[in-house]
């Protein structure tokens, strides 16, 4: 009868320990540079900071195919193109590109913005 108790406490502390380390896993995330939201219209917005602190914001509309763009108080449309993974918009002057939450945005062809995910830290 003993064992049988010693056993269940045993499991019970197990879960308990796990749930903690899993609530301090989520407020570590939490404290990261990355924001989002996603209206009911298929409408996500997103916003990174790169290394050097600036902010790149992105409104998503999945239905009409275009991302609308905010960097360094300059806001532009790209439209949509079909990649073979992740994401891919483009118009004459910039190019969003990226996978998850790794994203680069050119200019002209140069890279002007890069977030890399930091999942090791």
């Amino acid at each position: 009868m003993t064992k049988q108790l010693l056993t269940i406490a045993l499991v019970a502390m197990v879960f308990i320990i796990a749930c903690n380390q899993k609530t301090k896993k989520v407020n570590q995330e939490s404290t990261k540079t990355e924001t989002m939201s996603m209206d009911s219209d298929n409408i996500i917005t997103q916003s990174l900071t790169d290394k050097n602190g600036y902010t790149l914001k992105m409104t998503f509309d999945n239905a009409r195919s275009i991302v609308t763009i905010e960097f360094k108080g300059e806001q532009t449309a790209l439209i949509r193109k079909i990649a073979a993974s992740g994401i891919w918009y483009v118009n004459d002057h910039f190019e969003l590109r990226g996978k998850g939450n790794d994203i680069q945005l050119k200019k002209d062809g140069k890279l002007i913005f890069n977030h890399l995910d930091n999942l090791g830290e």
